[in-house]
């Protein structure tokens, strides 16, 4: 069993006037909604379907059991930062870390990998894809999940598109 918590962003992957911008608003009436809601909600729905943390997040992942081989939950992964402990020992020398998968013995008891996950630079076209979510939403409130147009898009960028 796994069990994944994932720290609040400090920041979000577009900022209020890259949106404005994006959107041509030259006013502050939308302002509190893009920034506090639809900003924060476009970003929640790319990171909770593809596995990407847009920005850099504190991840702690709780494996009833280590497996030997699995692909962390977040990518992409700060590997400096990797924290492997079973039985509250540190067993992170015990393991080697290639891309977003983990390799090691597998552990019969609890084990806690902790990381940052999150973009140093994000990519301008995955910025851009962030962006065209938000004017999705922004155009139709009712919006729920990612269009067909803008999943598409994603996919070059993850390896687990679940949506």
């Amino acid at each position: 069993m796994l069990t994944v918590s994932k720290s609040e962003h400090s920041e979000f992957a577009v900022t209020l006037a890259e949106v404005k911008t994006w959107l041509a608003i030259d006013h502050s009436g939308y302002d509190d909604m893009l920034e506090n809601i639809i900003i924060p909600a476009a970003q929640d729905m790319i990171e909770r379907s593809t596995g990407l943390c847009l920005t850099d997040c504190d991840i702690v992942e709780t494996w009833a059991a280590f497996p030997g081989v699995i692909n962390l939950s977040y990518m992409p992964c700060d590997t400096d930062s990797v924290e492997v402990t079973t039985g509250g020992e540190d067993v992170t020398d015990s393991y080697l870390l290639e891309a977003d998968t983990l390799v090691g013995d597998p552990i019969a008891a609890e084990t806690i990998i902790g990381y940052t996950a999150g973009y140093e630079s994000m990519p301008a076209g995955l910025k851009v894809i962030v962006l065209e979510l938000v004017a999705t939403i922004f155009n139709d409130r009712t919006t729920t999940e990612i269009p067909a147009a803008i999943r598409n898009k994603l996919l070059i960028y993850t390896r687990n598109l679940a949506i």
